[in-house]
C-alpha cells in the first residue's frame, strides 16, 4: 500500500478563494475558466503545463512518455459516462505530449462539501475524501486498457 506521505505532487496553478488583491481575483478567474471545461481553455492550460515542464526541471519527474495521469474528481459525485473536468484536462495533456495515457478509474461515489466555499475548520478532511471515492484495486489495473485519446 502506498502511504500518503510517499505520494509526490506538483501544481502549476494555485488560487486564493478569499483574497482581495488583483492577483487573488485573477486566480479565481483562472479557476472559473478551468471549471468551465471549455475545450479552448483546457488546451491553453495544458499548453501552459507543457511550457512549465520545459522551463522548470522540478516538473520533469511528473510528465513524460511513460507517465500515466490519474484525474482526481471534484467534490461532486462522478456521473457515469461523463468525463470530469480533470479527466478532460488530462486528455489535453496527453495531446501536448505530457503523458502516455489517462486512467479515469478514480470516482467520487458521494459528494463532499466544497473546500473553496467552506471555512477553514469546516473543510472536508482526507478521511472524508477517501471514504467518498471508489476505485478498483491496484491488482485489477494490471493489463487494463487506459485511454490515450481525447
Amino acid at each position: 500500500m502506498i502511504s500518503r506521505a510517499s505520494l509526490r505532487f506538483a501544481s502549476c496553478y494555485v488560487y486564493s478563494p478569499v483574497g482581495m488583491c488583483e492577483v487573488s481575483r485573477r486566480s479565481r478567474l483562472l479557476r472559473e475558466l478551468l471549471k468551465s471545461a471549455n475545450r479552448h481553455y483546457l488546451e491553453r492550460f495544458a499548453e501552459r503545463v507543457r511550457v512549465e515542464r520545459e522551463e522548470r526541471p522540478e516538473f520533469g519527474e511528473f510528465f513524460g512518455p511513460d507517465a500515466l495521469l490519474i484525474p482526481v474528481p471534484g467534490s461532486a459525485r462522478t456521473d457515469a459516462g461523463k468525463p470530469t473536468v480533470a479527466e478532460r484536462l488530462a486528455r489535453q495533456m496527453i495531446q501536448k505530449g505530457l503523458a502516455a495515457a489517462v486512467w479515469p478509474g478514480l470516482k467520487r461515489v458521494r459528494a463532499v462539501p466544497k473546500s473553496a466555499t467552506a471555512t477553514a475548520g469546516d473543510r472536508p478532511g482526507v478521511g472524508l475524501h477517501y471514504e467518498s471515492r471508489s476505485s478498483p484495486r491496484i491488482s485489477a489495473l494490471r493489463g487494463s486498457c487506459c485511454s490515450t485519446t481525447s
